[in-house]
């Protein structure tokens, strides 16, 4: 708020960039939910039965260590309950 008590309001697009974050790949050991690939034959919450696709943008995203120990994780998980049917939810 301004001084006379108004609102001021602003409109526009901010990017936001982090160095040192890597996206995580695709697996066979887990599920990106909310990817904005995933399509009516995933378990993907964040996209409307009708929709053909998620209404995310790109956002899987961690340092090369989170990315790495969640791959390690997920493969981990799978060897141990193949029948689970693990999905990451990063």
């Amino acid at each position: 708020m301004n001084t006379r008590g108004d609102t001021l309001r602003v409109e526009g697009v901010l990017e936001v960039r982090v160095p040192g974050m890597v996206e995580l790949p695709d697996s066979p050991f887990y599920e990106k939910v909310g990817a904005p690939d995933n399509h009516n034959g995933t378990n993907d919450p964040c996209r409307a039965p009708e929709s053909l696709t998620s209404s995310h943008f790109s956002n899987h995203w961690g340092t090369e260590t989170l990315v790495a120990s969640l791959q390690n994780i997920a493969a981990t998980f799978d060897s141990l309950y193949p029948e689970s049917g693990f999905a990451s939810m990063m």
